[in-house]
């Protein structure tokens, strides 16, 4: 229940806002269901220095995250 609230409160959000910046492709393809204009700002880190493994595990741990938290949808809703 408290997870479909914040989904909604976030496609809320979403649907207000004048733009969006989505950290990676995966971000701004869930905000563009709701928001028309949604823009890709790619994160600077740098994986390199990073071991593949180590950025497999990450990646497929986050898909398994919920979309955003609370204050990201809120700085994303900010942006206009």
């Amino acid at each position: 229940r408290r997870a479909r609230s914040r989904r909604l409160r976030l496609a809320a959000v979403l649907r207000r806002s004048r733009g969006v910046m989505a950290g990676n492709r995966f971000l701004a393809d869930y905000a563009q269901r709701f928001a028309g204009n949604v823009m890709v700002l790619p994160t600077g880190v740098d994986l390199r220095p990073f071991p593949e493994e180590a950025i497999r595990h990450a990646r497929a741990k986050s898909a398994s995250q919920p979309l955003a938290s609370r204050a990201t949808a809120l700085a994303m809703a900010r942006w206009a």
